[in-house]
């Protein structure tokens, strides 16, 4: 999608509802249909990135369309929080995976974040570590704070 690859003052209309409808309302929808399969309560988990707090090079539309992401984990989790359901997103810092293939320069993300942070294995393998913390029941009294899982400050 070429609206991952250029400004967010550029990007079209279509673009930028796709890039919402993909990253965001799919994460409502989903909400939505898991609400009533979690009436003993649960955990619905996303994944956002440090770009929606922070302007990052070569981020682009993607920035707002996170900010907006974990905007809406907030209001999930003080929707569905009465029925026992916790809304959390983690931010791990810059992974490969199949929808980061359409941001430009993602190499230079990555390779920024292992200048910063050399010991860390960007990977999606990687989050093994907080995700089961965060979906366990021994994380009921998490707020829907988007905690990072490193330190992936590029800028």
């Amino acid at each position: 999608m070429e609206d991952l690859d250029g400004r967010v003052t550029d990007c079209s209309k279509a673009g930028f509802a796709r890039a919402m409808d993909v990253s965001v309302h799919s994460f409502v929808r989903m909400a939505k249909l898991a609400e009533p399969l979690m009436s003993n309560g649960g955990c619905l988990l996303t994944v956002s990135y440090y770009g929606a707090e922070k302007v990052i090079d070569h981020y682009n539309v993607m920035g707002p369309v996170k900010s907006a992401l974990e905007g809406t984990v907030r209001y999930l989790a003080s929707e569905l929080g009465t029925s026992g359901i916790r809304v959390n997103a983690i931010s791990p810092g810059p992974l490969k995976t199949r929808a980061a293939t359409g941001i430009d320069h993602f190499d230079v993300l990555i390779e920024a974040a292992r200048m910063r942070a050399p010991n860390t294995a960007w990977s999606v393998s990687k989050m093994s570590g907080p995700s089961p913390w965060a979906l366990s029941a021994i994380s009921p009294a998490m707020s829907p704070a988007i905690p990072p899982t490193s330190m992936p400050a590029i800028t």
